[in-house]
């Protein structure tokens, strides 16, 4: 295997999801690649949403600590080895190349000793980061788990720092449990003993799981609005305040509320990190703060495309995401904010779109996408949905949402994380001619 293309198409390949939840293939593939990952310091990110903007954050803040950072995040916004990179910069295809024919007989010898031992889709991804970032030396790495904690192919036996638990929400039922107790603890799972443990803001079932984990595990437990607090001062700056201290005011590129509850989330894991591994005095931790929050950018999270009229997009892909972003929305002076909507099938998309239309300031378009593999667009075409406006082009149905915004008006695309990345990369390769 000598091209990128084909590299890319056989990682695709795999299973997406196996039968067996567990960590016997993940582990047993590290082995038989020498362990990897016990070489790599890591700060595991673990949530149902803002998993992504927190590692943006934190990559940003430990960049400008003059650290070597590796992230690994998912899903690409534009191509697939943006999922793996080091100081911002994406694995080149050359050595995303290199490491497929590295563990492909590897994965070959799995599959034909046990069906079931063969790696996933993901578990692959997650052993080629591991190989990737012990090449390269990353001296710290970010690592997004995919959908669980516990039950997560990230969660091995690398040398974790700190966890982040963002946020717990109804999601993935069918793998994690179908009440948020059973959510949290699987998500918990990813708890280290004697390593922080930081916080969003958490449901109170979820928060008490997460509490009697960290303290079964002896993890200090650093909470949003209990140990650490954020206030929103303009729509682009915020003032934050934990028990060393506070930062009366930090400014950021990234739209919404909940990006800076985000950027908090990664201010408190900095300090506490900070303090912890470097002992640094946390006055020193100030101006690095204020210079990295205001350079982050997160594609597809409260992206502003265009400004007349205003063209967001925001990849709120499940209930608690457009939960989160509505809470943003009553930010906006618009009266009239039109919606193009689209998601994936496996998500509670009815909920999704019940939610958006209860708010009397926006406007729904429908509209569906190509998925990927299994995963197909939702069905907005039955009648339960024939009140709203349903356009199964969605290029169509955001030119139409367009023409109907007023200059000081807004346009938002939003739905799956897929869908975005999409429209995004369409709408600059349109700009760009």
């Amino acid at each position: 295997m000598t091209d990128y293309q084909q590299a890319v198409a056989y990682i695709h390949g795999r299973p997406r999801i196996k039968k067996e939840a567990t960590q016997r293939r993940i582990n047993e593939l590290l082995r038989r690649l020498g362990h990897p990952e016990q070489s790599i310091q890591t700060i595991h990110v673990v949530g149902t949403n803002g998993k992504g903007s927190v590692v943006a954050y934190l990559q940003q803040l430990l960049m400008e600590s003059g650290l070597k950072v590796g992230a690994f995040t998912s899903p690409f916004i534009v191509r697939f080895n943006e999922r793996i990179q080091i100081n911002q910069v994406p694995i080149s295809d050359a050595e995303l190349v290199q490491l497929v024919q590295k563990v492909r007989p590897v994965v070959t010898e799995l599959d034909q000793e046990d069906s079931e031992l063969g790696p996933s889709e993901f578990e692959l991804i997650t052993a080629l980061m591991y190989l990737y970032f012990q090449k390269q030396q990353v001296e710290i790495a970010l690592v997004e788990a995919g959908i669980g904690g516990q039950s997560d192919s990230t969660n091995v036996s690398d040398q974790a720092l700190l966890t982040i638990v963002t946020t717990i929400g109804m999601d993935h039922m069918q793998i994690l449990g179908d009440t948020v107790e059973k959510i949290a603890t699987d998500k918990a799972g990813m708890i280290r003993k004697h390593r922080p443990t930081v916080t969003g803001i958490l449901p109170k079932a979820a928060q008490q799981v997460v509490k009697t984990v960290a303290t079964r595990r002896n993890s200090p437990l650093f909470q949003l609005e209990h140990h650490f607090h954020y206030r929103q001062l303009t729509e682009r700056s915020f003032a934050f305040t934990d028990c060393w201290g506070s930062i009366a005011s930090i400014n950021t590129n990234m739209i919404g509320d909940f990006e800076m509850e985000d950027a908090a989330i990664a201010i408190a894991a900095f300090r506490t990190l900070a303090l912890t591994q470097w002992q640094w005095p946390m006055d020193r931790t100030v101006p690095v703060i204020g210079q990295a929050i205001s350079k982050t950018r997160w594609a597809g999270r409260m992206e502003l495309l265009q400004d007349q009229p205003r063209l967001l997009i925001d990849g709120a892909h499940n209930v608690p995401a457009i939960k989160r972003l509505l809470k943003t929305l009553t930010r906006f002076p618009e009266r009239r904010i039109n919606v193009v909507l689209a998601v994936l099938a496996d998500k509670q998309y009815q909920e999704m779109v019940q939610l958006l239309a209860e708010d009397p300031h926006i406007h729904l378009y429908l509209t569906e996408f190509a998925g990927a593999k299994q995963r197909h667009s939702a069905d907005f075409t039955t009648s339960s949905f024939a009140q709203f406006g349903y356009i199964p082009d969605w290029k169509q149905a955001i030119h139409m949402a367009l023409q109907q915004t007023d200059n000081d008006g807004l346009t938002l695309v939003t739905g799956s994380l897929l869908f975005i990345s999409t429209v995004r990369s369409w709408w600059l390769h349109r700009s760009e001619n």
